[in-house]
């Protein structure tokens, strides 16, 4: 297929996308329905010519839909942060840890929200600036600075869970309480599988960590 062959038909799905109602005219959601309708038609027609790519499709959907949640979640927590001091889902994140799981050296905080080190000490510095964690020495290690929420920040934290529940609320969305449970299970698996390469492979290349972690699939 040319070059103008190619054009020609994306020219015609984008035609027939208009046709069937869609009024969403952005990229991303041209492309879900592209890949929703025109690719599952042709795994359908030519089985044989998808059969060797399911996995990988089915790979790609799963990393564009999580991808996707990911912007809906910080739209909606951008909202329910909007008069709150925190600003935004990191700070949230390290202040309620602080909270409900007490003390934490700057090291396990940061590591347990999934942060790099520079972005992670930078948070600190902010929550601190606003006294809404406290860092001291530790007890039985004097060397060891540890971290912990202010009456400040636990009362800011009260007031966002506010808003945060109501977010939380609308990004479960229509699921019924079977299909969270299942989403639940399935994330905290993913969780479990991928917080170890987070914590010890931060230096290795991707194809090194698919044969670490990924050789008996």
């Amino acid at each position: 297929m040319t070059k103008f062959e190619l054009a020609k038909s994306m020219i015609s799905m984008i035609d027939e996308y208009a046709k069937a109602g869609n009024k969403n005219m952005t990229k991303a959601a041209f492309l879900m329905w592209l890949n929703n309708n025109v690719i599952e038609e042709g795994r359908t027609e030519a089985p044989n010519l998808y059969q060797d790519q399911s996995t990988t499709l089915s790979e790609w959907r799963i990393s564009y839909f999580v991808w996707l949640m990911s912007k809906y979640a910080k739209t909606y927590f951008k909202k329910a942060l909007q008069d709150s001091p925190l600003v935004g889902l990191d700070d949230f994140g390290f202040l309620i840890t602080l909270c409900y799981e007490g003390s934490k050296t700057k090291t396990e905080l940061i590591q347990q929200n999934i942060m790099e080190v520079s972005s992670g000490m930078e948070i600190i510095k902010r929550l601190e600036k606003k006294k809404l964690i406290k860092s001291f020495r530790d007890e039985k290690d004097k060397r060891a600075i540890r971290l912990a929420a202010t009456v400040k920040g636990q009362t800011v934290l009260a007031e966002a869970m506010k808003e945060m529940y109501k977010a939380s609320n609308i990004i479960a969305g229509n699921l019924s309480n079977e299909d969270r449970i299942k989403l639940l299970t399935i994330l905290e698996n993913l969780h479990q599988f991928h917080n170890p390469i987070f914590l010890n492979e931060s230096k290795t290349e991707l194809f090194d960590i698919q044969e670490k972690y990924l050789a008996e699939n």
